[in-house]
């Protein structure tokens, strides 16, 4: 037998990360098994609500275009000053708070 073969005999191979490595290391414990499967299955259902809301935004996108649609453009300006109307109202909740604490 040769003298360098009985020494690789001898050496454990132990899992190391890898450069790029895309992947966990093996789990030395059964709680480490258990988070690897947690994450796969959380990666799993991630990949596809992406996927679902990406081909609902592309089709929402292609049957509503203007072209299409042109009635759409009618009421853009729909809405405009909401946001006015909750800075006003705010301020006027803050005030009617100050005077009825003092």
């Amino acid at each position: 037998m040769n003298f360098f073969n009985f020494f690789s005999l001898l050496t454990i191979h132990s899992d190391a990360p890898q450069p790029w490595g895309v992947y966990f290391q093996d789990s030395a414990t059964p709680q480490m098994e258990a988070l690897i499967e947690l994450h796969d299955c959380i990666m799993f259902y991630l990949v596809i609500i992406l996927f679902g809301v990406a081909w609902i935004m592309v089709s929402i996108i292609r049957n509503y275009i203007s072209t299409k649609s042109p009635i759409s453009n009618k009421y853009l300006n729909h809405g405009k000053n909401v946001p006015f109307n909750k800075f006003i109202n705010y301020k006027i909740y803050i005030v009617e708070i100050n005077f009825t604490i003092c």
